[in-house]
């Protein structure tokens, strides 16, 4: 069956500080509806709201509620030295593997990415590269991308496009090249199936059952079921995408019963996406 991975949102209280009982009920609620697999400190996840200690303190508590197979964790800065003392501090705790964006702020051409990922690659963790121009705001050349495979720095890509030409290009690539292909954008989800090893979901994080429901459509052949439940899944990505990502995702999990609190300032949440994110939940039945 296709693997499908949580981007975990971050909760957070009234004071704007993590909220790790919360922490465990969106753990509970995920395994409870079939999903053991999680990917935190990543863009869903508000990794460049938390500081260091908080995101030590975050993995902490994750690994006491997962397998430390299960967990994928965020090592993404600019600088070498930081990713490097940031996987160390995770690799102590347990976590067996890491995902990193390419350096965003200081960009960094081949020579460069060479040099960030192999560093990564020498703490002996599993690494996946975090392909996403939509938040970078650049793409990285895709010769550049099969260098870093052909130099075994990388054991996986996650790639989060809503570019079918650019996410097919990787698709390729999987045929010719060995490497896991994740796919990070829940509006390419029906392309997903078609030519990746698993997803990496933000709407899994309020409507777990319909990624578990589609893995097992899928496996059985059924395709008008699974065009039916994609329909659904890029429906809820739409209404949860609009405005100052990912407030969107954490209205969804308040309407289903998971209180994980607002996203941290200046993240706003959008009255008018409120409504129709409760609507739109209401209309699909969960």
């Amino acid at each position: 069956m296709m693997r499908i991975i949580t981007a975990m949102v971050t909760p957070f209280n009234l004071k704007e500080e993590i909220d790790f009982p919360a922490v465990e009920q969106m753990i509970s609620f995920q395994k409870k509806n079939g999903i053991n697999e999680f990917w935190i400190l990543g863009t869903t996840g508000e990794f460049n709201m938390l500081n260091e200690e908080e995101k030590v303190s975050l993995v902490r508590k994750t690994l006491e509620k997962t397998k430390s197979e299960d967990l994928h964790v965020g090592v993404s800065s600019d600088s070498v030295s930081n990713a490097i003392r940031l996987a160390k501090k995770f690799i102590d705790l347990g976590v067996g593997s890491i995902f990193s964006l390419p350096p965003i702020y200081h960009r960094t051409e081949l020579k460069g990415l060479i040099t960030y990922f192999d560093s990564l690659r020498k703490t002996g963790d599993r690494v996946t590269l975090y392909y996403n121009p939509l938040a970078t705001g650049f793409n990285i050349p895709l010769v550049y991308i099969e260098k870093l495979l052909e130099e075994g720095l990388i054991d996986a890509i996650k790639v989060s496009t809503n570019n079918f030409q650019e996410f097919q290009n990787f698709i390729n690539l999987r045929e010719r090249t060995k490497f896991t292909l994740l796919s990070g954008n829940d509006s390419m989800i029906l392309e997903a199936f078609l030519g990746t090893d698993g997803v990496v979901s933000s709407v899994s994080n309020f409507a777990p059952e319909l990624f578990v429901e589609i893995s097992k459509k899928a496996s059985e052949g059924l395709s008008t079921d699974i065009l039916n439940v994609t329909n659904k899944i890029k429906k809820l990505s739409e209404v949860t995408s609009m405005k100052d990502y990912p407030t969107g995702v954490k209205i969804a999990m308040k309407y289903r019963g998971l209180y994980v609190g607002n996203c941290r300032s200046p993240l706003q949440e959008d009255p008018n996406a409120q409504s129709v994110i409760y609507f739109t939940l209401k209309e699909l039945e969960l």
